[in-house]
């Protein structure tokens, strides 16, 4: 079930580069002594999707888009209650040189951070999946036509003065 997203997605180039695609920040947060009980169904879990794709381009000498993540947070500060089972998902792609171009370097991928924190809290919550990807775009043919870049972000789990209780679903063989 999709939660919360932010998605970018950015056009395609036609004789020029592909665009930038920037995401922007999710933030599941409870605060000050609030409570947050959310579903926790197994096999149905709450998607947290940020996803950015750069833009394609047929163009020959050009650059794919690049793909910007921006942040996913899932915090706790002096709070309870059950976040449920979730889905933790940051995606980036950076853009493609598409059609035969020549010399069309392909887009870069960058990734935002990831962080899941808990502070003087008590916290029940259930992971489905964790997962962050990045991929850079195909280069084109020929000279210059080198894929793109991955510039991998922050990932973290920090606890402090916390009770926190994890149910998990993963399946660490699909990893």
């Amino acid at each position: 079930m999709n939660f919360l997203s932010s998605r970018a997605l950015a056009g395609d180039g036609v004789t020029e580069n592909g665009g930038n695609a920037s995401s922007g920040t999710i933030s599941l947060s409870v605060n000050d002594g609030a409570t947050l009980n959310l579903p926790n169904v197994v096999g149905t879990p709450l998607l947290v999707l940020n996803s950015a794709r750069g833009g394609n381009t047929p163009a020959n000498n050009r650059f794919g888009g690049s793909a910007n993540l921006g942040q996913t947070l899932v915090q706790a500060f002096n709070s309870s209650g059950d976040f449920g089972n979730l889905f933790v998902s940051s995606i980036g792609r950076g853009g493609f040189a598409t059609s035969g171009a020549t010399g069309t370097r392909g887009g870069d991928a960058f990734g935002g951070a990831v962080s899941i924190d808990f502070f003087d809290s008590n916290i029940d919550i259930a992971f489905d999946r964790l997962e962050v990807n990045l991929t850079g775009g195909d280069g084109g043919l020929g000279d210059g036509g080198n894929g793109g870049g991955v510039f991998s972000g922050l990932v973290d789990i920090y606890v402090f003065n916390s009770v926190v209780n994890v149910g998990s679903n993963l399946n660490p063989s699909v990893f």
